[in-house]
């Protein structure tokens, strides 16, 4: 439920960033999540991501995630 309400929201009101945090694991304590692979067959993910392009991706020790901005 809580995936449909974020994608509408961002199919409604597209933010002009999106920040993929990979080193935030909860509720999944102790299981790694790629975002971008986890939903690689959600159209409606895909759909949304293609609007954007990835300006910026960091990988710290404890801290990573990727930047994207509106294509348009």
């Amino acid at each position: 439920m809580l995936h449909d309400e974020m994608l509408r929201l961002c199919e409604d009101m597209p933010p002009d960033v999106l920040i993929l945090d990979h080193s935030t694991r909860w509720p999944l304590r102790y299981i790694d999540v790629e975002w971008t692979r986890v939903f690689s067959e959600d159209p409606r993910f895909n759909a949304i991501l293609q609007r954007y392009r990835p300006v910026l991706m960091h990988k710290g020790e404890k801290l990573e995630f990727k930047y994207y901005v509106r294509a348009d």
